[in-house]
């Protein structure tokens, strides 16, 4: 199948020569290494109501890059050959996210609120978005230091778009070509494409001191490139401006100052809450024998005088997922305003509770128990009952959060993730990772222990940890006003 630069416009290809052209690249010997080179161009796709859901979508364009030492395979359906019958899936297949940060009340979250099928790339150009020094290949391949784009009307196209059940991120294996037996038929404008429920959409004003952000990541997912270990940074995102109102928006970069106005290289879209917001904790988690894993939390002090806690799980590459998802809380510890929040599926994309094919993943809201040790959510069934159940899978992020009286502690608590696919024999049913956590300051120990800190880190800058813990009242340092704050923690709860 031919494919020239001419399918990007020539703004677009201005912003790809503006951001990197001429950069000479060094190549380290890791293999094929593709990533999300440059976000260039938005594709608006018209709205759609399905159920009596009204939806609005857009698409992404994206060019690849290969910054390993071994081109990346990149071949196509029409290259199958009797002597070559196994590399029809060896070539990347692309997804597109949506995400929304939002302050209010005092708190903030940072949200996914949409998804789309997935674009099958064929044909890879010779190009120098990101680097000079590209070694040129005849297609099959994209080249050490080479970059390919596809437009955002390319990647938009729905009837030869993949569904993202079928891929397994973490290994890069994929049948090819997609099986479309069965397949559902999908909405005019919105189908397969990024669908956004346009009750999740607001215009935007701009800027870094705008309380609602959108933001736009694009992933790759790619054989060669996931066997050598490279997938944990083959997502990049770039803010993205709303406009428009009611069921009509339009979506277009953000171009205003202090706004991500450039592609985010290798970083996936929830790296953008702890820019925003350096307290936010992060941490990644590298599952054992599994997938790539980002925790964010964020603990806030809201005007009434409770505190809001957040969290954010991201799948990137993981084929098990999560399943359940657990904060230690205290026995004397009570909470309210549980919540709870995950992104849809859509078009067909997903299996039955048998694991039948194009029978889009449930969407059921996780419930949650309480109990004299954590909090918890999870799904309503597990992997045995229902295949189709809603997990947190690649490329998708979820959210958990509840309000409390208790302060965090200034210590890191471990959340405890259950995995929802079985494992291999002796694989681990759960991992763990850094996050905040209320804690009830009882113990003499306990108060030893917040007076050491704060001591340690009086007068102290708190961008970081344990010192931004030590600010427990939230004024940006550690000085007396957190002292007098624990300590009235500290006596009514004894």
């Amino acid at each position: 199948m031919k494919r020239t630069a001419g399918v990007l416009s020539v703004a677009s290809l201005v912003v790809l020569a503006g951001q990197a052209a001429g950069q000479t690249c060094v190549f380290p010997p890791i293999g094929p290494d593709v990533i999300v080179g440059v976000l260039h161009d938005i594709s608006n796709s018209g709205t759609d109501t399905v159920a009596g859901v009204s939806y609005d979508s857009f698409s992404l364009g994206t060019t690849s890059c290969n910054l390993g030492n071994v081109p990346v395979q990149w071949y196509n359906d029409g290259d199958v050959t009797s002597s070559q019958p196994d590399i029809a899936n060896k070539h990347p297949a692309i997804a597109q996210s949506a995400y929304r940060y939002t302050f209010s009340g005092g708190a903030g979250r940072f949200e996914q609120i949409g998804q789309s099928f997935l674009k099958h790339g064929f044909l890879a150009l010779s190009n120098t978005a990101c680097c000079s020094n590209c070694s040129s290949t005849d297609g099959n391949t994209l080249g050490v230091g080479c970059s390919d784009p596809y437009s955002a009307t390319r990647n938009s196209g729905q009837s030869n778009s993949g569904p993202k059940f079928q891929v397994n991120a973490h290994s890069g294996v994929f049948p090819y070509p997609v099986p479309y037996s069965g397949a559902p038929s999908y909405t005019t404008n919105t189908g397969r494409r990024l669908r956004i429920k346009t009750t999740d959409l607001v215009a935007t004003t701009g800027g870094s001191a705008a309380t609602t952000r959108y933001f736009g990541e694009g992933q790759y997912v790619c054989y060669d490139d996931a066997q050598a270990g490279n997938n944990n940074n083959n997502a990049s995102f770039r803010e993205v401006a709303v406009s428009g109102s009611g069921t009509a928006f339009n979506f277009s970069f953000a171009s205003a100052a202090g706004s991500y106005n450039t592609t985010q290289r290798q970083k996936s879209a929830i790296r953008a809450w702890k820019e925003i917001d350096p307290r936010v904790m992060q941490t990644e988690i590298q599952a054992p024998n599994e997938g790539f894993f980002i925790l964010d939390s964020r603990a806030y002090l809201l005007p009434s005088g409770m505190w809001r806690y957040e969290y954010a799980l991201y799948n990137m590459n993981s084929d098990r997922g999560a399943g359940s998802f657990t904060i230690p809380v205290s026995q004397n510890v009570s909470v309210s305003n549980i919540g709870f929040h995950d992104v849809d599926y859509h078009s067909g994309d997903g299996v039955s509770a048998t694991g039948a094919n194009w029978s889009t993943y449930d969407g059921t809201d996780w419930p949650s128990t309480k109990n004299d040790m954590a909090i918890s959510w999870g799904t309503a069934q597990n992997f045995a009952t229902n295949q189709g159940a809603n997990a947190i899978r690649w490329g998708n992020t979820f959210n958990f959060r509840f309000d409390t009286n208790v302060m965090p502690s200034f210590l890191n608590q471990s959340a405890v993730m259950g995995f929802f696919k079985p494992g291999m024999p002796g694989d681990p049913a759960t991992f763990t990772g850094a996050a905040v956590t209320p804690q009830v300051s009882a113990s003499v120990g306990e108060l030893f222990a917040y007076l050491d800190q704060w001591f340690t880190y009086f007068n102290l800058p708190v961008n970081t940890d344990p010192a931004r813990f030590t600010d427990v009242n939230q004024d940006n340092a550690v000085n007396t006003g957190d002292l007098f704050y624990f300590l009235d923690q500290w006596f009514a709860n004894q």
